[in-house]
């Protein structure tokens, strides 16, 4: 999945974990995301929060 970072930050989690967490563009299936996006250095897992389910209008969310 290609997708275009508009703002990058970092956080350590409680446990000492480091994460970054950022604004992105990205299409997946056909459609365009513009979203939350969390990676979880130290597990490398990545999750997406397109913008309408931040704000809880549908739960599309899902983790890679």
């Amino acid at each position: 999945m290609d997708s275009i970072i508009a703002a990058k930050t970092q956080w350590g989690g409680p446990g000492g974990g480091t994460h970054d967490i950022y604004l992105s563009l990205w299409g997946e299936n056909g459609i365009l995301y513009l979203g939350l996006v969390i990676e979880d250095r130290e597990e490398s897992v990545i999750h997406h929060f397109p913008l309408e389910a931040c704000y809880g209008i549908t739960s599309h969310g899902r983790s890679t």
